[in-house]
């Protein structure tokens, strides 16, 4: 049975979309979680579920674990879902795939994106449009370039997975100099390797993603394009609210330089912001492991961890040419928090707020009335943080 079975690792927001996209495929469905907040693995469609050491804090005790399950779970298709796991997996994955079938990307490749100066440099390199961008190392060249840097700016992290882990937040946006000397000694401090980035001025409905899956032999699944709404936090966070969009060209031809010029294999998105001084998209970044909202191309007729396992276990390569371009996706509770607590930082009517729960074309991150208690238990989950602070 095991060429029947998905190792889902990381049970958040991602890992539920993987699970409820492999449900009812005849699947053996094994979920690992390490993070207190998880709550994917009590999905009903979960067959197996285990505590895991944490991959980027305890790497060997991760990877001892996999190798010491590796006898009953052979060949099974592990699907990686934060860049913490990615990572890890990523690095071991010569040694896992003698035992495993690996979704995540060889090192090489991974680390193109998941290195954001490497990401920026791949860029630049290929004449794709990008923030204007630093990359001091010390605090010589800190002190260098602060002449030459216009406020408000981002201390954007190169290892984003490893900066949130020391300071809980995805990026420092610095708006004096104060900051910029503040938020200099506290990485320099924490030996947290950042980036001095312009900041793309606009709204959060200014982001175009579009994300695809090269498969064995190099192709293409099929582009799905989609908005990013809101995030969270606003500005230069994670999705909260998105939506599906139709084939978009002018992202369509950035994307396809980038893939080209990688050569990378596996499952990619990519984000780019308009910019409305030069009506130019701008590349910011790429993500290479399941998004968060794998939900949305599932419910809207794409399903990319089927296309996945499909390809890595049988070598059937599907693909898809169309599906619904008009759909919401909705992250709950996070949206709804940031909207009545952080309202004053986003320029949204009622209205607009609204549109995502009005529309009949919509789906839930988490909430699922045919596998409710995912969402019961990150309710219990939440009430019990909110008790607490």
């Amino acid at each position: 049975m095991n060429n029947r079975t998905a190792i889902v690792i990381g049970c958040y927001v991602s890992g539920i979309g993987v699970i409820r996209s492999l449900a009812n495929k005849n699947i053996r469905i094994i979920a690992l979680s390490y993070e207190e907040v998880d709550f994917a693995h009590k999905s009903k469609y979960v067959s197996e579920w285990h505590h895991i050491p944490h991959p980027l804090k305890d790497e060997n005790s991760f990877i001892k674990f996999l190798l010491d399950k590796a006898a009953i779970w052979k060949d099974a298709v592990i699907f990686d879902t934060d860049d913490n796991i990615t990572t890890s997996l990523s690095k071991n994955k010569q040694l896992l795939s003698r035992h495993y079938k690996i979704v995540t990307a060889n090192y090489d490749q991974m680390s193109m994106f998941i290195n954001k100066d490497k990401a920026w440099k791949l860029a630049l390199e290929n004449d794709i449009p990008h923030p204007a961008n630093y990359r001091p190392v010390s605090r010589e060249d800190f002190d260098s370039i602060r002449s030459h840097i216009k406020l408000p700016c981002l201390f954007k992290p190169v290892k984003g997975h490893e900066f949130r882990s020391v300071f809980n937040v995805k990026n420092f946006v610095v708006n004096t100099f104060d900051e910029y000397d503040k938020y200099l000694n506290q990485c320099l401090e924490k030996d947290q390797q950042v980036m001095v980035q312009e900041i793309i001025p606009g709204p959060d409905t200014l982001l175009y993603k579009c994300m695809t899956y090269i498969n064995s032999n190099g192709e293409s699944a099929g582009y799905f394009f989609y908005n990013k709404l809101r995030q969270n936090p606003p500005g230069f966070g994670v999705i909260r609210v998105c939506k599906s969009a139709p084939y978009n060209e002018e992202v369509a031809i950035l994307f396809d330089k980038i893939l080209k010029s990688s050569g990378y294999k596996g499952f990619i998105t990519v984000e780019f912001k308009k910019d409305t001084r030069d009506n130019k998209l701008k590349f910011i970044e790429a993500n290479v492991r399941m998004p968060r909202n794998n939900q949305l191309p599932f419910s809207c007729g794409v399903n990319f961890p089927w296309i996945i396992f499909s390809d890595l276990n049988n070598k059937l390569l599907e693909k898809f040419t169309s599906y619904n371009d008009k759909k919401y996706w909705i992250e709950l509770y996070s949206d709804l928090l940031n909207s009545i607590f952080r309202h004053s930082k986003e320029n949204y009517s009622i209205k607009e707020y609204l549109a995502p729960y009005l529309s009949r074309n919509k789906t839930f991150a988490v909430l699922n009335l045919k596998d409710p208690l995912p969402f019961i238990y990150q309710t219990f989950k939440l009430l019990r943080f909110l008790k607490s602070v």
